[in-house]
């Protein structure tokens, strides 16, 4: 039996690795939370956290970032780089949220707006 529980933090493609953490139910379970910064799930991996009642997220996106964009607000498709170097797909940001707010039972709607 497992007694502690852990939060995992990453950036970038660690942020990426961070969604896969949270949402495989053979490592949901040992983590709290988890906190992806700058980094999305790819193109179509839209799986709810790995653990039943869901998984506290947190996700520090930058509107301007062009090579893991967050999508325009409330465009629940995907999005992708904009650079002249790859060419990479991700899940939106605002899918994303919406999956793993509806996994934990969190009304998302008219209050919800990006910060800036």
């Amino acid at each position: 039996m497992i007694h502690d529980t852990f939060s995992a933090v990453g950036g970038s493609n660690g942020g990426m690795f961070t969604w896969e953490l949270g949402a495989n139910p053979r490592t949901a379970a040992l983590f709290r939370a988890i906190a992806p910064i700058i980094g999305l799930p790819h193109r179509g991996d839209l799986r709810p956290p790995g653990v039943s009642g869901g998984l506290p997220v947190i996700l520090i996106s930058g509107t301007l970032d062009n090579v893991v964009p967050p999508g325009d607000w409330d465009e629940r498709g995907y999005t992708t780089t904009s650079n002249d170097h790859d060419r990479f797909y991700y899940t939106g940001a605002t899918a994303v949220i919406r999956r793993w707010s509806a996994a934990a039972g969190c009304p998302v709607g008219e209050r919800e707006r990006p910060f800036s």
